[in-house]
């Protein structure tokens, strides 16, 4: 495999990203160049890149000190989301890698790989590679919700319960009472970049999140978006709403799109508009419009328990730790 420095591997982004819509199952938004290098400079520690294109495709880690062991990890290891090895036919990224890591054996005790989907050749191809050569440990499950749009918003809509249906229809009659309005951007440069995000920021220190001090309102995580939100203007990739109301903003759904699917990245509203299902509209406002440009899928990303009434559709990626011989006594269970 050719290694790369980081400034190749920037030249290379289109191509990376390319091979991350290829790749079977894998989660391509969070392995593509526009969410592992913004979270590698805002949200983890430094370390020495581990950046290689090999014949099968790309394989993108770091190698981090985690309690005295040099682990090679993916370069967004916090949410478990990034698969670090991309490329259409698993087997050969796999044993690529593996052959890699093998000429290596002093330069690691733990190799981490995240953001493996369940039930596939790529876990198969893993498992039976790595563990024939090293001992392996199962890590923790990240799961995401992901809904269809097919049909378009009529379809969509016809997949939600009925209780969410109801209060869409609520939120959008107190909305038009309020006389709530909606901005569609897909910026085209920095500068409009930039001034959208300010806005953003902006509703989310009237939010819950940003009075509680998460959310954007965090200042890694609102650099990390920052960051991710210039990559996806340069390539066109950014779809943002922002929800108004006399002038003034009042709601915002952030995002990008990936090949056919639309990447929920935040989202939220100022909280004196709590008690009239701001957030849920913005949210259908957005699917709105996606249906209208072709998008299939709404990935809404990790976590939270209202994520499951918008998408019918549940995804899971293990965590798999291959721990070299001298390492298998000492690294964390």
């Amino acid at each position: 495999m050719q290694k790369l420095t980081l400034s190749e591997l920037e030249a290379r982004a289109a191509e990376v990203d390319a091979v991350a819509q290829s790749t079977p199952d894998v989660d391509a938004f969070c392995s593509s160049t526009h969410w592992v290098l913004p979270a590698s400079a805002a949200l983890m520690p430094a370390g020495s890149h581990w950046l290689f294109r090999g014949s099968a495709g790309f394989a993108m880690s770091v190698q981090r000190l985690h309690h005295g062991l040099r682990c090679v990890e993916p370069l967004e290891a916090g949410w478990g989301l990034a698969c670090p090895l991309l490329g259409p036919d698993p087997g050969e990224i796999v044993a690529e890698f593996a052959d890699l890591c093998g000429t290596r054996q002093d330069q690691w005790d733990v190799l981490l790989l995240c953001g493996i989907p369940r039930d596939t050749p790529l876990l198969d191809q893993v498992v039976r590679t790595f563990g024939a050569r090293y001992p392996l440990r199962l890590g923790p499950t990240t799961t995401r919700y992901v809904a269809s749009l097919a049909g378009g918003l009529d379809g969509f809509l016809s997949r939600r319960p009925r209780s969410l249906r109801k209060s869409l229809r609520k939120a959008e009659r107190r909305a038009s009472e309020l006389g709530i309005r909606f901005e569609h951007h897909r910026p085209q440069t920095e500068a409009e970049a930039e001034a959208l995000y300010d806005r953003i920021q902006r509703v989310e220190a009237r939010s819950w999140k940003g009075r509680a001090g998460s959310g954007l309102a965090a200042p890694e995580m609102r650099e990390f978006y920052r960051l991710m939100t210039r990559r996806l203007t340069r390539s066109g990739r950014q779809r943002t709403l922002v929800a108004t109301r006399e002038g003034h903003d009042v709601g915002y759904v952030l995002g990008g799109v990936l090949g056919d699917t639309y990447r929920g990245l935040q989202f939220s509203f100022d909280a004196d508009y709590r008690d009239c299902g701001l957030g849920n509209l913005c949210q259908l406002e957005q699917i709105a419009i996606l249906c209208e440009e072709g998008c299939r899928y709404y990935d809404l990303g990790t976590g939270l328990e209202y994520k499951q009434r918008w998408a019918e559709t549940v995804r899971e990626t293990v965590a798999l730790l291959v721990l070299h011989p001298r390492a298998a006594g000492a690294a964390p269970s």
